[in-house]
């Protein structure tokens, strides 16, 4: 999984979906850091992990708390799952779905299931 090229693809297409990224996304470089670690964070876990739980509770309730509708998640949710399919054309199915799996479970932590 290329980590840089997830980023990018998943900031792309937010941005040109959500109106308001800009008020949500003000300082490109650390969220982009941010977003390869939490990356890194989630290959280098099993999903029986207890750290998995604690660390998507923790990332969840800190996005929930800057203000996140159902419809920036959908969104966020499709800049997802392309920049895990484009990003990880060398991954296989099972790392893929391992990603897209610990999405939403982010998702639910944050009080949403989409």
């Amino acid at each position: 999984m290329d980590y840089l090229k997830a980023a990018d693809v998943f900031y792309e297409v937010l941005k040109e979906n959500i109106p308001d990224f800009d008020r949500l996304f003000r300082d490109e470089v650390r969220q982009k850091t941010m977003f390869i670690v939490a990356m890194e964070s989630i290959e280098e876990m099993s999903h029986d992990d207890v750290h998995v739980a604690d660390y998507m509770k923790a990332l969840g309730q800190l996005h929930a708390s800057r203000g996140l509708t159902e419809a920036h998640v959908r969104a966020g949710h499709e800049a997802f799952r392309k920049a895990v399919e484009i990003a990880g054309s060398d991954a296989t199915d099972e790392q893929k779905q391992k990603f897209l799996d610990s999405f939403a479970r982010l998702t639910r932590e944050m009080g949403f299931d989409v």
